[in-house]
Parts: structure tokens; C-alpha cells; sequence
């Protein structure tokens, strides 16, 4: 063990315990609950956001500075900085180091300086798995549990970490209650389609998500028969000292959740401060939320944000060039973990997949994807192995590859469908650029409003079912979560990833709107296929004001759109009977007062794209950040690891549907897979595709 990791090691367990001790609680006697995994829909929610050791630390740690940053606040005398809280805020923010230490110690805590980012010669060929020394002046820009950027002040009510509430103090309208009014197909029109986009696109869109943005939430001590481990919290259940880390839902009578149903949820965990951060301690900052992912789109789906996860997933024990894959079936598969998802086949391996992301099992389709990709590495792997380079170095390289390809066909062929095809030619978000040149000042992190609202626009895009080739009328998607019984169903007389993708390929996607299918708002995460489930709107909703977004009118003016006194200045951007409801359930003045996420989905498309004006502003400021804010950004020529302009060029030629035909055994296909077969997007051989698109290897020496 080198001398770094075990001063890292050595802290953490310092703090650890000055953090519990802070607390009131020694660190083995918090929360001592037997493990009880029950499966509700709730626990879905918690398993694939959980926490890891160092995470569930950072929370604990940020919440006892927060805490003493409450409790200090009112005691601070008004300076220059300002009146009211606010300027407390900056006085305690501007405190001399040498008082914080004083200050901190009368609290009987101590805080080391930010141990930072080792960067070593590696760092200036290949990323690091966790998203470090990207940056070479600001090495934790992007790095994986690092906080997420904010664009806009936090909105909370006292200012440090409470949920925003009304202007004049009152509560806000309650999630489930604007979805009934504002979201509910009830009230209006069946949601409609696009044209000519497929279903491709939303599983792209999570696939996206899942490569860049991962939030862990609040957990809890509980011990499992042998040792203490992080356990969901149940905060439906009634226990008032976790009620401050408790957000539930609880429902009225509705049609659908009896009244009094509670959505178990629990806030996304803290972040304050982190002794393996780059970012030196200061007392006064609001609660902050974490990425458990890197910010940049490197291909962290496939290979993990760790070392630890990354070791897993390759063969030899983690040494060998290739990622593990399970041949048994008659496919080639993801490998299996120990815990199990759902399963309607007695015949089914219920183990869920393991892949480089925890999430890859929330639906078959994204399970598909996950696939694809690894085989697309594997696949590299046996078209290079005869160049003769150590298997550390292979995989290095094909790493590389498959990043760039993701990068390409993300900004190539799904962004200019989200924000239309002029804005991405404006901002050269096109694919190739017109000139690329890394710009070391553009900070890549994620923007919290974009992991925490606007990039979750693709939640209203789901369909009630979702058909394979075989079986075009497929089951409702409640029965889909968590089930991977696609991959061993001998039903299926072709590979798995065809039959999900393929057909996906051939349906028209829904639209971005205020109107969710059912299945997302009434039967998320379901122990059965339309049983009562989680509600995902609701859920964003509350997300928002857990991470102090602020409402809707505050990032039309930060994004330069017209400002808005009144409902009535809505009109053009919003629907009218959607202005009416929301007038109606957040109040005759409280135009001020609407959620971010809720007049977001409801904004009507601008520049031919899926998204209204606020969402496109915030994803594509994002999108910039993520390429020109990127060292090691495919295009990018100026670093001593980058790909000459042949291979570029030969990247370039990828497209989804030749990864398809590559990946997955399709006969055929349309050449551009995220739309719809037409006129002018025929279907194509595999082969004819693949002549024209394949990556040549001979050009990596």
C-alpha cells in the first residue's frame, strides 16, 4: 500500500469518528436495525442508488458541518456582505482559516486540508476511471464524487439545506397533487408521437443518464448478522429522528393510491465538504449533492467509475483485455452478479447482470445496450489483438475507441434530434466540428439542474408496453423493470439484443410533454406487472426541491429568455390549459412558485427539436461543456494520447445501426436507427452497412 492510500485510509477513519462523535452517537451504535431487503418498489429505488463506504462518509461528515454551520449562523454579527442570512452566510464563508479551526474545535471537530488529485504520466495518454486529472489546472473537474456544478444560487428555505417552500412561508403544493392537475391524461388528450423519431432515442436518453450522472441517497446503519452496512431508510414508517433525511410522498385519495399511500423516498445524500476533494473546507456553504459517476462521456457504463468495479467486469481476474462475458445460454451475455432481479421463467438465471454501471438491469432494452457495448469491446479486442501489446494495454486502447464511438454517435445522431439541427450547428455541437480546440477554463461537471431536472425529460417519453420483433404487443413496462428474462427466453429464436433494439428501431417515440404513461407514474419499480408501484413524476418533482432548484422563472432569466410576471406571459410557451392548471394548483400569483421540472415537460418544442426553450438552453449548455471542456474528447489533437486524424476519420464512420449489426446479428436495418424506416431511410443489409462503417483497425499501428 503506497504511502497516498494510506494517509487517505487513515483520515477517513479520523473523521469518521469525529464525525460520530460530533453527532452525539458512537459510530457502531447508529441505527442498529437487522437488514430486512424487503422488496417493495421502494427498495429499487435504493439499491441502484446506494451509497459506497466512502460516499455514505462524505454524507455523514457534510451533515455535521452543515448542522454546526445552522447552529452558528444566528450568532454571526451583519458585516459588509450584506443583510439577513445571506450575508451571515458570506461572513462565515469569509472567516480567516485560522478562526474556523478555533470555531470547529469548539465543536470538537478537526478538518485536514483536501488531499486532491494524484495526476501522474498515465494522466496525460488515458483517463482515469474516476474522471480525475482530466483538467491539468483543476484535476477534480468531472471527477467522480465531486459535487455537481451549480449554474444558480440553491433555493433553500432556511437558506443551508431545507426544501424550498411558498414565498410568504407556506408549504408547496405536493408532488402527486400538481401531477393529478397538471400531468394527469384524465383531464386531456392521449399523448402523441413524433413522427419520425424511434424508441431508440429514449433508451439512448437513459443510457446517457446512466453514463453521466449518478446520485447516491441517504441510507442507514443496520446490521446484517456479521457486520454494519448501508440499509435503505424506510421513511414511511414513523421514527422522528430520520425524519430530517426523509422526504416521503403521502397521498390523498386519487384514483389510483389510497389516501394516506406513502412513496418512500430519502433525500439525496449531502455534500459539504470531502477530505479526498480538491476544493479546501469553508464553513457557510448550502447542502450540496454528489456524482457517484464521472461527469464525461467516457464510456464509464461500460468499464466503472473504480478500480474496484472495473476489475470485476475483466477477465483474469481484472488483468485480461476483454471484459467477462457468459457464453452458457447460447448468447453472448453480461455476466451475472449475486443479487437477483425479477424473473417470470422457472427455467431463467434470476442473477442480475453485472456491468460497469449498477443500473444496466432497470429494463431490458438498457440491458440490451449494455451488451452492445461490451461486445463492441470484445470485438475490438480480437481485431487488435494481433498488434501484440501487453493485455493491459489493449484494453487501454479499445477503452479509448469505444469512448470516442460513444461520443460520436451521441452528438452525431441523438443530440441533433433533441435540440434540433440548427442550435447544435451554432454551438458546434455537430459531429464533425468544425474546428475543435479543448478549452482548459470550461468546467465539464454536471450541472445539478440538469441531472436533478432537465435531462430527465425523457421520463415522459415512455410508452405504456414495448414490443420485440417476435412479439410486437410486448408486456406493459411495469413488468419489464428489473427483468432480464429476454436474454434466456427460448421463445426468442434470435439474439436478444436484436430482437429488444431492432424493434425499438421500427416504433414511433412518444413526446416530450406534460403527459406521463401510467406505468412510470402509477406502477414504477411494481412487485408485479401493473401493481401499485412508485409514481416517477412525483418523484422528480421532489428531487428538485431536495436539491434546491429554483423555480421555473428563475432559469428562463438566467437562459435570456422574456421574463415572466404573471401566467399570462406563458402564453406561446406553454399550452393554455396547462398555464390553467397550473395557475390553479400553485396559486393565482404563484407563477413564481412553479417547480422547474413541471413547466419544463410542458413547454412546447422549439427549433424542431423535442424540448421547449429552458430545457433546450440547460441541455445544451451541458452538452457544450461536455465536449469542449474535455482534454481527451476524440477530436481533440492537442495531447500526447489523442488519435491522428486517419483514425478520426475512421471513428467518424460509426453509426448506431452499424453498431447494431455488428453487435447483435440483425439481418437489416434502416442506416439511421433513430428514425423511423421511410423514404428517404431505407433498410439496408448488415453487410452493405458494415463495409461502409467499420472501424479500421489497420490504422492503430
Amino acid at each position: 500500500m503506497d504511502q497516498h492510500s494510506t494517509m487517505v485510509r487513515l483520515e477517513c477513519v479520523a473523521l469518521l469518528f469525529l464525525a460520530f462523535i460530533v453527532s452525539g452517537r458512537a459510530p457502531l451504535k447508529k441505527h442498529q436495525e437487522l437488514v430486512e431487503e424487503i422488496r417493495d418498489p421502494s427498495y429499487y429505488l435504493f439499491e441502484t442508488r446506494r451509497p459506497t463506504p466512502r460516499e455514505a462518509f462524505i454524507h455523514q461528515l457534510s451533515k455535521n458541518i452543515l448542522e454546526i454551520t445552522k447552529d452558528l449562523v444566528s450568532f454571526v454579527p451583519r458585516s459588509g456582505a450584506g443583510e439577513g442570512l445571506e450575508g451571515r452566510l458570506a461572513t462565515l464563508r469569509n472567516l480567516p482559516s485560522a478562526e474556523v479551526s478555533v470555531l470547529l474545535q469548539q465543536q470538537g471537530l478537526s478538518i485536514p486540508p483536501p488531499t486532491g488529485a494524484l495526476c501522474d504520466l498515465n494522466a496525460l495518454f488515458y483517463r482515469s476511471l474516476d474522471g480525475s486529472c482530466n483538467n491539468l489546472h483543476h484535476p477534480c473537474w468531472g471527477k467522480a464524487d465531486e459535487p455537481y456544478q451549480r449554474w444558480l444560487p440553491p433555493a433553500y428555505a432556511n437558506g443551508i439545506d431545507s426544501l424550498r417552500r411558498r414565498a410568504d412561508g407556506g408549504e408547496l403544493p405536493s408532488p402527486r397533487q400538481v401531477f393529478q392537475w397538471v400531468c394527469s391524461q384524465f383531464h386531456q388528450s392521449p399523448n402523441t408521437t413524433y413522427p419520425s423519431l424511434s424508441n431508440v432515442a429514449v433508451f439512448w436518453g437513459q443510457m446517457l443518464t446512466h453514463e453521466m450522472m449518478l446520485t447516491p441517497i441517504v441510507t442507514v446503519k443496520k446490521w446484517n448478522g456479521t457486520r454494519f452496512v448501508d440499509g435503505q431508510l424506510q421513511c414511511c414508517k414513523p421514527n422522528d429522528t430520520l425524519r430530517p433525511e426523509c422526504i416521503p410522498i403521502v397521498m390523498d385519495e386519487d384514483g389510483f393510491f389510497p389516501k394516506g399511500h406513502c412513496i418512500d423516498i430519502s433525500r439525496s445524500a449531502a455534500f459539504a465538504y470531502s477530505p479526498f476533494s480538491c476544493t479546501p473546507f469553508s464553513l457557510g456553504m448550502p447542502r450540496d449533492q454528489m456524482n457517484q459517476l464521472t461527469s464525461f462521456i467516457d464510456a464509464s457504463l461500460v468499464y466503472g467509475s473504480s478500480n474496484e468495479i472495473m476489475k470485476k467486469i475483466r477477465e483474469k481476474g481484472g488483468l485480461g483485455a476483454k471484459l467477462s462475458m457468459d457464453h452458457s445460454g447460447g448468447w453472448t451475455i453480461l455476466p451475472r452478479r449475486s443479487r437477483n432481479c425479477k424473473s417470470g421463467h422457472r427455467t431463467c438465471d434470476k442473477r442480475c447482470f453485472l456491468a460497469g454501471e449498477r443500473r444496466a438491469n432497470e429494463n431490458p432494452f438498457l440491458g440490451a445496450l449494455h451488451t452492445m457495448w461490451a461486445r463492441e469491446h470484445n470485438r475490438l479486442v480480437d481485431k487488435l489483438r494481433i498488434r501484440g501489446w501487453p493485455e493491459d494495454t489493449l484494453f487501454h486502447v479499445v477503452r479509448k475507441i469505444v469512448g470516442a464511438l460513444m461520443q460520436h454517435v451521441t452528438y452525431k445522431e441523438y443530440l441533433p434530434h433533441v435540440l434540433g439541427h440548427e442550435l447544435p450547428q451554432h454551438l458546434d455541437l455537430m459531429v464533425p466540428s468544425r474546428s475543435y480546440r479543448y478549452d482548459p477554463k470550461l468546467n465539464p461537471t454536471v450541472f445539478n439542474v440538469f441531472a436533478a431536472a432537465a435531462f430527465r425529460f425523457g421520463h415522459s417519453m415512455l410508452e405504456e408496453r414495448y414490443g420485440r420483433l417476435e412479439r410486437p404487443f410486448g408486456p406493459h413496462l411495469s413488468a419489464d423493470f428489473f427483468n432480464m428474462d429476454d436474454f434466456c427466453d427460448s421463445s426468442m429464436n434470435r439474439d436478444p439484443v436484436a430482437s429488444l433494439l431492432a424493434a425499438q428501431a421500427h416504433e414511433r417515440s412518444q413526446r416530450v410533454d406534460n403527459l406521463f404513461s401510467r406505468q412510470v407514474t402509477n406502477h414504477l419499480f411494481a412487485k408485479e406487472e401493473n401493481g401499485i408501484g412508485l409514481d416517477l413524476f412525483s418523484i422528480n418533482v421532489q428531487r428538485g426541491r431536495d436539491h434546491g432548484l429554483p423555480p421555473y422563472t428563475k432559469w428562463r432569466n438566467i437562459c435570456g429568455l422574456p421574463s415572466v410576471d404573471d401566467y399570462d406571459d406563458l402564453r406561446g410557451t406553454i399550452p393554455q390549459f396547462v398555464i390553467d392548471r397550473l395557475a390553479a394548483i400553485y396559486g393565482p400569483g404563484g407563477v413564481h412558485e412553479v417547480d422547474l421540472y413541471v413547466a419544463g415537460v410542458s413547454e412546447m418544442p422549439v427549433n424542431g427539436g423535442l424540448l421547449g426553450p429552458t430545457f433546450t438552453c440547460i441541455v445544451s449548455h451541458q452538452f457544450k461543456a461536455l465536449k469542449f471542456g474535455d482534454r481527451f474528447w476524440y477530436e481533440n489533437l492537442e495531447h500526447p494520447g489523442a488519435f491522428n486524424r486517419m483514425q478520426i476519420s475512421s471513428i467518424q464512420r460509426t453509426t448506431l445501426a452499424s453498431l447494431l449489426c455488428r453487435n447483435s446479428g440483425i439481418p437489416e436495418i434502416q442506416p439511421m436507427a433513430f428514425e423511423l424506416e421511410s423514404i428517404h431511410n431505407r433498410k439496408m443489409s448488415c453487410d452493405e452497412i458494415m463495409r461502409d462503417t467499420d472501424l479500421d483497425v489497420n490504422l492503430w499501428p
